[in-house]
């Protein structure tokens, strides 16, 4: 009889069978420089904490970027796609080639710099004010607009088909720190949208602060995301990096994994995809099963 420690994985609803794609849209409105947040939950408010290099350390911006560098990192290691929507009074699709035309994904782990940060980091870390830097540089209005937002992840799931020839998953994190009216007309583009090979867009909201719309009944994060299959989470700017790092599906509480009378939870990420370790599974050579 040996005994060792055994790797399990899989896939919450056949989320490695898709073309799984996962879209930050990230509010970078003027109210996002209010500073003073632990972006990095290091203890301590400092440099660390300026992840966009701008000299304002902690700002609700910093702490979004450490959301989406948490959440693109506990992806699994299989094949997905990452892009981003930076919006304020008007949103654009952010540009993840560094070498080439401007295309709005990338994979998860892309580094077409060769700087030995993915694409998506150095991209989220060009974010400021009411613009983005890289790989190609935006400028947006003053304001908060949802409906723009949502009008540019319209646009994105329209123009871009899968080319694996598999049908596509959405999975979308939306985080804002403001209030604005409920888009119910683009709410409802989305809900509908008829684009082959395209299955029902998830849409997850972040509220932002004490000063966000929340995830109360009248919040329009609320309304975006029971319409479109998601979850609505409030969360402090500094909590922003766990709330994302651990994200999991809509509705999915946990997965357990029991091998030999041992139970373990499952580490899973924001697609679906999860993996454990049982640890000291005797194997048996007798004819018994585990």
């Amino acid at each position: 009889v040996n005994a060792g420690s055994v790797d399990f994985s899989g896939a919450y609803q056949g989320s490695t069978v898709v073309d799984q794609r996962v879209v930050f849209v990230v509010d970078v409105s003027s109210s996002t420089e209010d500073t003073g947040n632990d972006c990095n939950a290091s203890g301590a408010i400092d440099g660390n904490d300026d992840l966009n290099g701008d000299g304002s350390e902690g700002s609700v911006l910093d702490c979004e970027i450490a959301g989406v560098v948490a959440l693109n990192s506990s992806l699994r290691t299989f094949p997905a796609s990452v892009g981003l929507v930076p919006f304020a009074a008007s949103a654009t699709m952010a540009d993840m080639n560094p070498d080439g035309p401007d295309s709005p994904f990338a994979d998860i782990v892309a580094d077409g710099d060769n700087n030995r940060v993915p694409d998506i980091q150095d991209v989220a870390a060009s974010l400021a004010t009411e613009s983005v830097g890289r790989f190609t540089d935006h400028s947006l209005s003053s304001g908060t607009n949802f409906s723009k937002a949502l009008t540019s992840l319209t646009q994105m799931v329209t123009d871009n088909p899968s080319t694996s020839g598999k049908q596509v998953q959405y999975t979308v994190f939306f985080l804002s720190d403001g209030e604005a009216r409920i888009p119910t007309a683009e709410i409802d583009a989305l809900s509908n949208l008829n684009v082959s090979g395209v299955l029902p867009i998830v849409v997850n909201t972040v509220s932002v602060g004490s000063g966000a719309a929340g995830c109360g009944a009248a919040s329009p994060l609320s309304a975006i995301s029971s319409a479109l299959r998601g979850s609505c989470t409030a969360s402090t700017p500094s909590g922003l990096q766990a709330v994302l790092g651990g994200a999991k599906p809509a509705g999915l509480d946990r997965i357990e994994v029991n091998v030999a009378g041992v139970t373990q939870v499952a580490v899973v990420d924001a697609i679906g995809r999860w993996s454990t370790t049982i640890p000291n599974i005797a194997a048996r050579v007798d004819g018994y099963p585990y």
